[in-house]
């Protein structure tokens, strides 16, 4: 089975003159990623599908954030990507940036692969 997106960039492809294509495991990365910035309300009619972690930049990081990560994202995953296997998550929170930087690890199923991605927020100040 073949995925095709549209990038989020919106970008024009030089030869065809078109919207710029994810295809497969670019294309399946990119909703992931999509899917965990997403903060809550950003989505009518859905108000809990995204997730919601740059809500945690503002909050007092310990080792409770970092378990509550990994549990949200991999119930956001397993509920709204079909097409991929949560596998783990590990996130770090840099006090001096301050940043929160999450790398999720996960099997895309149609292509028995494992992959990962990373999504780092920074806080301005």
């Amino acid at each position: 089975m073949r995925y095709v997106d549209v990038g989020l960039s919106f970008l024009m492809h030089p030869n065809t003159k078109d919207v710029v294509q994810l295809t497969d495991e670019q294309a399946i990365k990119a909703a992931v990623k999509h899917l965990v910035l997403t903060n809550y309300y950003e989505i009518p009619f859905s108000p809990y599908r995204g997730g919601n972690i740059s809500a945690l930049l503002f909050e007092n990081y310990t080792g409770i954030q970092n378990a509550q990560i990994q549990i949200d994202i991999k119930n956001l995953i397993d509920r709204y990507e079909p097409r991929v296997k949560f596998l783990k998550c590990i996130s770090d929170f840099y006090e001096d940036v301050p940043a929160l930087a999450v790398r999720i690890y996960f099997r895309i199923l149609s292509l028995n692969k494992d992959v990962d991605i990373s999504v780092i927020l920074k806080r301005t100040r």
